[in-house]
C-alpha cells in the first residue's frame, strides 16, 4: 500500500473539476485522476477480495473510473507502470474521488472517509519527520531515546484515537496496520490491546499478545537474574547478556545468539562514524580480532549512526568489514545494554554472560590474554 501527500495544485484542481462536469450524471462513485509524467497506460480497480472490477485507459495523464458500490468499500487502484504503483480508495455511491500530482508525490481527496485517511497519513508522516529531525540534531543517546519515546507515545495516542473514532472496519484495519509495534513499549502494547478487545479484533490480539508475552518473559528473566545475583558474589557472578538481532551490513540479520555459537568470547562494540574516540579504538579492536579470530573470538559492532549511509561509509573507511556489523535503528540495542554514551564495549563469554561492561582497550587486552592463554 502506498499513501502519498502533496501540496495543492490549483491548475490540477480546475482541470479535474472541468473533467468532472463532462461526466454524465451518475448515481455511483467517480474516481478522477491526473498524474503528471506517468508512464502507465492503464488504471485497474480491485475490490476488497482482490477481484478486478474494471480497467480504464490513461490518456494525456488522465483517467476516470465510474462504478457502483452497495456501501463504503475498500478498493485498490493499481497502475501498470514499472513498479505497479497502487493506493487504497474507499468508494461509495455519490462520492467523487480526486487523485492528482505525480507518481512520487500525489494527493487523494473527495469523500469524508478518504479525507480522514489522507489527514491521518499526513499526520503520521509528520511524526516520522519529527523523529528524523531529532536524529539529525541529537548529541546524547539518553536524551535522544527519551525524545523518540515521547514522539512514539504521541503518535500511538493519535492512532488509537482515530481507530476509536472510525466507524468503518476496513479503515480501522488500515489504521491498525500503520502502527509500528516494534517501537511500542509494554505500556503502549497494553493500550493497543484494550482498543482491540473493545472492538473484538481477534486478529489484532493475535499480533499484540505474543509481544506482550515476550515483554513479560524478559521481565521475569530480569527478576530471576536479580534473585540469582543476590545469591552470588559480584566477583564470581556474570549477568546474562541481553540477546538481540539486528540488520546486517551485508543484508539479512545478525543475532548475538548465532555469533556466540562455538566462540569463547564475543566483543559488542557500540560505535558511530561521527564518534572520534570510537574510531581511534578501531585499530586496537582490529588487532585483537586478527590475533584471536581463529581460536574463538568474534566482534559485533553496533552502529549508532544517524543514517545508514554514514554507517556504511565509516565501516569501509576504517577497514572493519571482516567482522559483524549491525545498524541499531532508534538505539534499540543500546537501550538493552544501557549504552548511554559511546564508545561503549561489552565483552561476552561462551555462555552468553557479561565478562565486563564498559570495558576499555587495556582491560580487553588483559581479559583476552586470560581467555586464550
Amino acid at each position: 500500500m502506498k499513501i502519498f501527500g502533496a501540496a495543492f495544485s490549483i491548475y490540477l484542481l480546475f482541470s479535474l473539476v472541468s473533467c468532472e462536469k463532462r461526466i454524465e450524471q451518475h448515481t455511483g462513485y467517480i474516481v478522477q485522476g491526473y498524474l503528471n509524467g506517468v508512464d502507465a497506460t492503464t488504471a485497474s480497480l480491485y475490490d476488497s477480495d482482490n477481484e478486478l472490477t474494471q480497467s480504464v485507459a490513461i490518456r494525456n495523464n488522465r483517467f476516470t473510473v465510474v462504478g457502483m458500490s452497495k456501501d463504503v468499500s475498500l478498493h485498490r487502484l493499481e497502475l501498470n507502470d514499472e513498479t505497479s504503483t497502487s493506493l487504497d480508495l474507499f468508494l461509495q455511491n455519490k462520492d467523487t474521488i480526486h487523485i492528482y500530482g505525480s507518481l512520487t508525490s500525489f494527493k487523494v481527496y473527495g469523500s469524508k472517509i478518504q479525507n480522514t485517511l489522507a489527514t491521518y497519513s499526513e499526520t503520521i508522516e509528520g511524526f516520522k519527520q519529527q523523529s528524523w529531525d531529532v536524529l539529525a540534531q541529537a548529541k546524547h543517546l539518553e536524551s535522544l531515546r527519551k525524545t523518540l519515546d515521547s514522539l512514539d507515545q504521541v503518535s500511538l495516542t493519535y492512532s488509537i484515537s482515530q481507530i476509536k473514532n472510525s466507524n468503518n472496519e476496513e479503515l480501522s484495519q488500515l489504521l491498525f496496520e500503520s502502527i509500528n509495534m516494534d517501537h511500542l513499549s509494554m505500556e503502549g502494547l497494553e493500550k493497543l490491546k484494550l482498543v482491540s478487545e473493545s472492538n473484538s479484533r481477534e486478529a489484532w490480539l493475535s499480533e499484540i499478545n505474543p509481544r506482550i508475552d515476550t515483554f513479560k518473559a524478559i521481565s521475569a528473566r530480569i527478576e530471576a537474574e536479580k534473585v540469582e545475583q543476590s545469591k552470588r558474589t559480584a566477583s564470581v557472578y556474570r549477568p546474562l547478556a541481553p540477546i538481540f538481532t539486528g540488520e546486517s551490513i551485508l543484508g539479512g540479520s545478525v543475532s548475538l545468539e548465532n555469533v556466540l555459537q562455538g566462540k569463547k568470547a564475543v566483543l559488542i562494540d557500540f560505535w558511530a562514524s561521527w564518534c572520534k574516540p570510537c574510531r581511534m579504538s578501531t585499530p586496537y579492536v582490529r588487532n585483537h580480532y586478527q590475533r584471536y579470530k581463529n581460536i574463538g573470538f568474534d566482534v559485533i559492532t553496533v552502529s549508532e549512526d544517524r543514517n545508514q549511509n554514514a554507517w556504511r561509509a565509516g565501516v569501509a573507511e576504517d577497514q572493519m568489514s571482516a567482522w559483524h556489523h549491525i545498524y541499531d535503528d532508534r538505539m534499540r540495542i543500546a537501550g538493552m545494554y544501557g549504552a548511554r554514551a559511546i564508545p561503549h564495549m561489552v565483552l561476552i563469554d561462551a555462555q552468553g554472560r557479561i565478562i565486563q561492561d564498559k570495558i576499555s582497550i587495556t582491560q580487553l587486552d588483559r581479559e583476552l590474554k586470560k581467555i586464550f592463554r
